[in-house]
């Protein structure tokens, strides 16, 4: 029962700051909108990227790569202890 009830706070959480914020963000929208002509384009190439480096294999070796260089991030050894197929 209390996974479930975390599970749906969870999911709860996000739209309701949504709606709290909404009127924030439509004042800001213009600003926004500004930054979104440099930021689709730049988001869409890592989304590419990062699809590349899953099929290809290489975002093992580069998830690897992280946790070698920040060993004390407690989450790094199970990331890539899921992604490592056992030997």
């Amino acid at each position: 029962m209390i996974y479930l009830s975390a599970y749906s706070a969870g999911l709860a959480l996000p739209f309701l700051a949504s709606t709290l914020l909404i009127n924030r963000f439509a004042l800001h929208r213009q600003s926004l909108g500004r930054w979104s002509a440099y930021a689709r384009p730049v988001a869409g190439t890592i989304v590419i990227l990062m699809g590349i480096a899953i099929v290809t294999g290489y975002m093992t070796r580069l998830s690897s790569i992280m946790v070698d260089l920040f060993p004390w991030q407690p989450w790094g050894r199970l990331i890539v202890s899921c992604l490592v197929s056992p030997k």
